[in-house]
């Protein structure tokens, strides 16, 4: 029999006592066991260690030490991955059943496939959890067609890391850059992962879309643009109720149509 490879599940956390039992529990209780589970700490001051302490016979690697942010924290991971596949599972997110790795990988992967990818459940405070379908790789040109933790990536292709200049969607250039290459990407029929949309790109989504934009280069000048925008949006974040009455009573009887 082929042996079944060694699979690299990376969860980056810091001060998550609150939902990385949950994550863990979700990573250990795969019934495929060729898992090597690794978890970076930013330098939690919570009970987040004492969460990790708990499992860490049945982890491959751990550490605490402060980061520059979570892809940093994910870059600093992919070093430590010896599998050969790596999968991110972040602190709050959860593999969406206990078979979802053996249904993957209980069958060979053919060997020009880079990324495998399915769909997620999408759990949030104020709705239902609902699923998100990936979606056709052309979405590429605008967005993420599918969630980071519903997608599986080669290690030769992960240890290339992610682009830190991005703070929040280095994973969409990380995946577009795969794309483009045309790497080879596999749809998997079944959800993957219950995915957390409180997480930090869903909380700052101004500045997360300002970085999917820079990103998808969509015209010459959208750089310039957006900046404008994102100051735009700053100075009306800082605006009283009243002053932004004015400008859009402005706006409406301006007979030359100039932006405010």
């Amino acid at each position: 029999m082929t042996e079944l490879p060694l699979i690299s599940v990376i969860t980056v956390v810091k001060n998550g006592e609150d939902c990385l039992e949950a994550t863990i529990q979700s990573v250990l209780n795969q019934t495929y066991k060729p898992v090597a589970y690794i978890i970076i700490d930013g330098g939690s001051t919570d009970g987040t260690l004492s969460i990790i302490q708990k499992h860490e016979h049945r982890i491959a690697y751990w550490e605490s030490k402060p980061d520059k942010g979570i892809y940093d924290a994910m870059n600093k991971a992919v070093l430590k991955a010896s599998g050969d596949w790596i999968h991110f599972m972040n602190a709050g997110d959860a593999f969406f059943e206990d078979a979802v790795l053996e249904t993957i990988f209980k069958n060979p992967i053919p060997t020009e496939t880079g990324v495998l990818y399915g769909d997620t459940e999408i759990v949030s405070r104020s709705k239902k959890p609902y699923l998100s379908k990936a979606k056709k790789l052309e979405f590429f040109s605008k967005n993420m067609p599918f969630c980071h933790q519903a997608a599986f990536v080669r290690q030769h292709y992960m240890a290339r890391g992610f682009d830190t200049q991005y703070t929040l969607a280095a994973d969409y250039d990380f995946f577009y850059r795969l794309y483009r290459e045309k790497a080879g990407f596999q749809y998997l029929p079944l959800v993957v992962a219950k995915y957390n949309a409180q997480g930090i790109s869903s909380v700052n989504a101004v500045d997360c879309f300002y970085e999917y934009q820079l990103i998808s280069e969509k015209t010459r000048f959208l750089k310039l643009r957006l900046a404008l925008l994102k100051i735009k949006l700053k100075i009306r974040s800082f605006l009283p109720k009243r002053a932004l009455a004015l400008i859009s009573m402005i706006k409406e009887a301006n007979p030359f149509k100039l932006t405010l």
